[in-house]
C-alpha cells in the first residue's frame, strides 16, 4: 500500500511538473520577448511534440504491461536509441521542407533536442514502471523538468533569444538523464543494448502501429497550429497557444489515475478478468467526465481573467474560443485513455486503422476552417478532430470486446 502511495504520489507530481512546465515556457516566453516569441514558441512546441512520438516510438505503454517480458530491457533501450535517431533525422526533413530558416530554425531545432531526450529518458522510466518502481519515473521527471524549467525562466530575461535559455535546459536534462536515470537502470538491469536484430524488428513491428497513431494523435491535436503557421501570423499563434494550454489541465489529472491503472488493467485483462476489467474502464471514463466538467466551469467562470493575467494579455475577446477548446480537451483525455484501453487489449492494429481514418478527415477540414474562420475555425477544427477520433475507437472499443467475448466463449464451449 505504501509503494502504491508513493507511486501516485510521484507520478503525480510529475505528470503536474510537465504540464505547467510547458505553459510556464510559453507565459515566460511572452512575458520577455512578445507575443511573436510566444509564437514562434508554440510552434516549436508543436513540432518538437509531433516528432518526440517517433522517438517514443509508443514503446512505454506496450513495455509497461509487458509483465510476462516477452522482450528484454536491452531489446527497448536498443530500439530507443534507433527511433531517436530516426526522429531527428525526420524533424530535419520537415523543418527543411517548410522551410523555416534563421532563428525559428535553430529554436524548433534545440527543443526537437529538449524532447528528444524526454524519449530517450522514457525507456528507463519504462523499466521502472515495468518493475513496480513508478515512483522513482515520478522522481526523475518532477525534478528533471523543474529544474529545467527554472533555468529556462532565469535565463530568458539574460539573452534576446530563446535560443540560449532552450540550450542551457537541454544540458540541464542531458545530465539529469546521465547522472539519475542511467545510474538507476543499471541498478535494475546491468544488459542494455542487443545484437539480435530479430527481437527489435519484432518489437519494432508490435509497436510501428502504437507510434503511427501516437504521431497522428499528436497532430490531430495540434492541427490548428499546424494551420495557423500556414495561414497567419506568429501573432495569432500565441493567443491560440495562451488560450489552448488549459487542455493541458485536464489530460494532466486524466494521467494520474491512467498510469498507475495501467497494471491492473493488464492483470485483468490478461487473467480474462472481463468483470474487473470493465469496472476499471467505467472508472476512468467518470474520471474523465468529472475532470472535463469541473474544467469547463472553471474556464468560463475565471479562465479569461486568470489567462489575462498569466499572459499580460487582454484575452477576454476569446472567451467562446477557450470554451470550445476546453470542450475539445475533455475529449481528448477520453480519446487517450481508450487508446491505453485498446492498447492492453492488444488491439494496435485495429487503432491504427481508425486514426488514419480520422487523420484524413482532418487534414481536409482543420486547415480550411482555420483558413476562412481564423482563430474560431481552428478552435471548431481542434474540437471537430477529437471528436471524430472519440468516436472511431469507441466503435473499436466495443467491437473488439464483443469479438474477443465471442472467441472465449467458443473456447470454453469446445473445452
Amino acid at each position: 500500500m505504501q509503494s502504491n502511495k508513493s507511486d501516485f504520489l510521484w507520478n503525480m507530481l510529475g505528470s503536474l511538473a510537465n504540464a505547467t512546465s510547458s505553459m510556464l515556457l510559453l507565459m515566460f516566453a511572452g512575458r520577455s520577448q512578445g507575443e511573436v516569441s510566444a509564437g514562434i514558441f508554440s510552434i516549436s512546441l508543436a513540432i518538437s511534440q509531433l516528432f518526440a512520438t517517433i522517438g517514443l516510438f509508443e514503446v512505454r505503454t506496450y513495455q509497461s504491461s509487458d509483465l510476462k517480458e516477452q522482450f528484454k530491457f536491452k531489446d527497448y533501450f536498443t530500439l530507443r536509441i534507433i527511433t531517436c535517431f530516426i526522429m531527428f533525422v525526420f524533424s530535419l526533413v520537415y523543418i527543411l521542407i517548410y522551410g523555416y530558416t534563421g532563428m525559428d530554425l535553430q529554436i524548433i531545432i534545440m527543443m526537437c533536442i529538449y524532447k528528444g531526450l524526454d524519449a530517450f529518458s522514457d525507456v528507463s522510466h519504462g523499466l521502472f514502471q515495468q518493475k513496480n518502481k513508478l515512483n522513482i519515473a515520478g522522481k526523475s521527471l518532477f525534478f528533471r523538468v523543474v529544474g529545467s524549467t527554472i533555468i529556462f525562466l532565469i535565463t530568458v530575461y539574460q539573452f534576446e533569444s530563446l535560443l540560449f535559455p532552450i540550450l542551457f535546459m537541454n544540458i540541464f536534462s542531458l545530465l539529469w538523464i546521465i547522472v539519475f536515470d542511467l545510474y538507476q537502470t543499471y541498478k535494475l538491469e546491468k544488459d542494455w543494448v542487443t545484437c539480435q536484430l530479430s527481437n527489435i524488428r519484432a518489437l519494432f513491428i508490435e509497436c510501428l502501429p502504437l507510434c503511427i497513431c501516437s504521431f497522428i494523435s499528436i497532430y490531430l491535436i495540434n492541427s490548428p497550429k499546424y494551420a495557423i503557421g500556414t495561414y497567419a501570423t506568429n501573432e495569432i499563434q500565441g493567443i491560440f497557444g495562451y488560450i489552448f494550454m488549459p487542455t493541458a489541465v485536464i489530460n494532466l489529472f486524466s494521467i494520474f489515475v491512467l498510469r498507475p491503472i495501467i497494471g491492473d488493467l493488464s492483470t485483468s485483462w490478461g487473467t480474462a478478468n472481463i468483470i474487473k476489467f470493465m469496472k476499471l474502464v467505467k472508472l476512468i471514463v467518470i474520471w474523465i467526465v468529472i475532470l472535463t466538467l469541473i474544467t469547463l466551469i472553471s474556464g468560463f467562470i475565471l479562465g479569461i481573467p486568470i489567462l489575462s493575467w498569466f499572459y499580460a494579455m487582454d484575452l477576454s475577446a476569446y472567451k467562446y474560443e477557450l470554451m470550445i477548446i476546453l470542450i475539445g480537451g475533455g475529449f481528448s483525455a477520453l480519446s487517450t485513455a481508450i487508446y491505453y484501453i485498446l492498447t492492453v487489449m492488444r488491439q494496435q492494429k485495429k487503432v491504427f486503422f481508425t486514426y488514419s481514418i480520422v487523420f484524413l478527415l482532418v487534414i481536409l477540414t482543420v486547415p480550411k476552417l482555420t483558413q476562412f474562420y481564423g482563430l474560431v475555425g481552428a478552435s471548431y477544427g481542434y474540437l471537430f478532430a477529437m471528436v471524430l477520433l472519440d468516436l472511431g475507437l469507441i466503435v473499436t472499443f466495443k467491437k473488439s470486446l464483443k469479438y474477443i467475448n465471442n472467441n472465449m466463449h467458443k473456447e470454453n464451449e469446445d473445452d
